[in-house]
């Protein structure tokens, strides 16, 4: 079982380190997409990395990891040649599957903002709820695992919807139009405090650097 969760993790690993370079070090030298379809590459690129990081570090093997501590344990599985100790490692853990899991989910990073930025009215309003993503727009650019991996998502299926994946059976059942748009409204507010937080730490960042 360790030798099975290694070998996920370095398969998982891979696609982080894939990604995040195609996000921040991948330039388009030849200049073979629009200038549009490039920006949604590199937001697409930066949410897979940063969800995928979440599961790396879910899934990540070790003596005072999560998924040996909490989960093998309930499914009776011994993963583990000796009992855990108690440590702050899974609360730092847990933190950081968090932080990572809501930046892929919540489009605050500048290349996600970017690409909002560069839709038409419609969906832009979709983007700005967390309701799409920028990887159903540039489909065909994404190599064969990514494809794989996005066309079975709620986001993907619903592109072209005006509400994203709100439009989906399984949100349409207990949800009515009314009731989606005070949801979509709900996120883009949440949405926009993240987006002020990290604005408010850029600037006091920038003032104490400025008094050095």
């Amino acid at each position: 079982m360790r030798k099975l969760l290694g070998s996920v993790s370095i398969v998982i690993a891979s696609s982080v380190a894939y990604s995040f370079y195609q996000a921040f070090l991948h330039e388009d030298i030849e200049e073979q997409l629009p200038k549009k379809d490039e920006i949604a590459l590199k937001s697409a690129y930066f949410k897979f990395g940063t969800s995928h990081l979440a599961y790396l570090i879910f899934l990540f093997p070790g003596l005072n990891c999560i998924f040996p501590r909490l989960c093998l344990k309930i499914w009776g599985v011994q993963l583990l040649s000796r009992a855990p100790k108690k440590s702050p490692a899974v609360l730092f853990q847990l933190y950081l599957i968090v932080f990572t899991a809501l930046a892929s989910a919540t489009s605050c990073d500048p290349y996600s903002c970017a690409w909002i930025e560069s839709l038409t009215d419609e969906k832009r309003a979709a983007a700005e709820s967390c309701l799409i993503h920028p990887a159903s727009g540039i489909y065909d650019h994404l190599p064969y695992v990514y494809r794989v991996l996005h066309s079975g998502t709620l986001s993907y299926k619903h592109f072209e919807c005006m509400n994203g994946f709100l439009d989906s059976k399984l949100f349409s059942i207990s949800l009515d139009q009314n009731g989606k748009d005070i949801l979509k409204k709900w996120i883009y507010l949440k949405r926009q405090v993240i987006i002020g937080m990290f604005e408010k730490s850029k600037q006091k960042s920038s003032s104490k650097s400025s008094e050095l």
